[in-house]
């Protein structure tokens, strides 16, 4: 069989905004109507039709157009950043690619470039990311870093470890006396070890390049701000060498974090923006309510003056009840319609029996004109079994899921997005949370349990707001026969003739070479 060759190719950011000038409007409902946001609370702020109505720092500015190619908010960061900027908490409620993470993460930038830096300060971060997932950790975690490299490297406002030694065998040894240089708390010349200021600030430069090689240090240290990033599976030392004076920023997973405070490693004193990611995930799917109560109570005890934000696709009944003991005089936000997906992906349900799919899925993905593509299965086994089926079929696959390492998920996250290889297959372990722009076409091979899984797959393609195809292999085992038909009738797709008998849906069957056999 001919082998899927991959196609290099630019992603088309044309549809991500243009730099025409938004109208000015003052009448705030006009506006939500305008570009489909709902809103709920006391005295809610009107929407910013644009980043230089939020008065973002001129670096986030240059970040979004210049790397990005985003020249305008999406309707979930127009009200969500206006509401912050205004100092109150949110629960935003939007589908996935929306633009979530950009809402709560440019506010916070915008606070962290204000902020003045202590050489002399407790180890006391400011910023606090709780997320479900550790490839959710690495992402945010990474996006944070690189949008605040974009901060000015001002050498008199830096914080820096001096090399002591330099071997071909060790590389860079740090000595345990670290050396601060700040315009408020200049070190005297005779007090500063290694001879001499100029020896020290030359050294700098060996280590900003040293930064960009070391994966200790990879790219947290570039700017004042160093972001952190804790999950189970490392060790605890590994999380405790990431915390300094100016870890300002942490981003972790729930159960971590709480073993880190209770260690006395790590305080949440000092917090003062409070962000839940993924929130309905961690409540529904790992049943995390108590240690999300925990971290809330840790954050919040004796304080009224934090910011907090509780983002999600979908809307649990537990996460009203969380939002109740974390927020103060909320704003609820909700762009596009609850529990569905969003209308720049183009949805492809096909009815077949179990023997087929393996054929369809070789016919849809040489259909598919551009890479990368994203196919779903429902287990482990059937991750690594259809890898090695389309590695036979000479396509450039890899699979992910929750029985490879962490080194193992990051690498293949990252040739994933270099474009080293061209089609991913995963578990739901990666149907959240998982951002990369310029996956074209999502396969679910499987239909997944839930209809939120559903639509956290679909949303892995058609990122800021660029076309997506979604195509499902309908089988007559699929458990959401029902939920799946009203969502496609919401969204005017096609419906398969086979899901106006949902009776045959949702029993077990037997799978054989002449099609499937419903089990009485």
């Amino acid at each position: 069989m001919k082998a899927y060759k991959p196609l290099r190719w630019q992603p088309d950011v044309s549809s991500v905004g243009s730099k025409e000038q938004l109208p000015y409007n003052n009448d705030a409902e006009k506006l939500r109507n305008k570009y489909g946001i709902e809103v709920d609370g006391e005295n809610v702020p009107a929407p910013m039709l644009s980043f230089e109505e939020m008065e973002l720092p001129y670096w986030c500015m240059n970040y979004l157009s210049e790397k990005l190619k985003i020249y305008k908010p999406t309707p979930i960061q127009m009200q969500a950043i206006s509401c912050m900027l205004n100092n109150r908490d949110v629960i935003g409620l939007s589908a996935t690619g929306s633009g979530k993470t950009y809402a709560y993460l440019l506010p916070i930038c915008g606070f962290l470039n204000k902020q003045k830096y202590n050489m002399q300060s407790e180890i006391s971060p400011l910023c606090l990311i709780v997320v479900p997932t550790r490839e959710l950790m690495n992402q945010v975690r990474n996006i944070f870093i690189e949008v605040l490299s974009n901060m000015p490297n001002n050498i008199a406002n830096l914080y820096f470890k001096v090399p002591n030694q330099i071997t071909p065998e060790t590389g860079y040894q740090y000595p345990q006396t670290n050396i601060y240089i700040s315009n408020m708390y200049q070190l005297p010349l005779h007090d500063m070890q290694h001879q001499t200021l100029k020896n020290s600030i030359d050294s700098l430069q060996m280590l900003n390049s040293n930064i960009k090689t070391n994966n200790n240090f990879k790219s947290d240290w570039v700017s004042n701000i160093c972001v952190a990033g804790f999950c189970g599976g490392t060790s605890v030392s590994h999380d405790v060498s990431q915390l300094g004076p100016y870890t300002k920023v942490v981003v972790s997973t729930p159960g971590r974090l709480i073993d880190l405070c209770e260690r006395n490693l790590l305080s949440l004193a000092g917090i003062k923006y409070l962000v839940i990611d993924e929130c309905d995930r961690m409540l529904d799917e790992f049943g995390l309510e108590e240690q999300l109560r925990k971290i809330i109570a840790l954050v919040t005890i004796n304080k009224n003056d934090i910011r907090t934000s509780l983002w999600s696709a979908t809307l649990p009944a537990s996460l009203e009840r969380i939002a109740r003991s974390a927020t103060i005089n909320p704003v609820y936000i909700c762009t596009g319609i609850e529990m569905s997906v969003p209308q720049n992906i183009t949805q492809n349900v096909i009815f077949m029996h179990t023997y087929m799919k393996h054929k369809h899925l070789l016919e849809t993905l040489r259909r598919t004109p551009y890479p990368p593509v994203i196919i779903f299965t429902n287990s482990k086994a059937k991750a690594d079994s259809l890898t090695e089926y389309l590695l036979a079929e000479q396509f450039h696959v890899a699979a992910i899921h929750s029985d490879k390492t962490q080194l193992e998920r990051n690498e293949v996250l990252s040739d994933f997005r270099e474009n080293l290889f061209d089609v991913l297959v995963a578990t739901d372990l990666m149907s959240r949370g998982l951002d990369i722009v310029t996956v074209t076409h999502v396969i679910n091979f499987d239909t997944p349990d839930t209809i939120e899984d559903y639509i956290h797959r679909c949303g892995r393609t058609g990122r800021f707001g660029r076309p997506g195809l979604a195509t499902t292999f309908l089988t007559l085992d699929c458990k959401i026969s029902k939920e799946l038909k009203d969502l496609l009738e919401a969204s005017k797709s096609d419906i398969p003739i086979e899901l106006n008998d949902l009776k045959i849906f949702g029993k077990k069957i037997l799978v054989t070479d002449m099609g499937d056999k419903v089990c009485e």
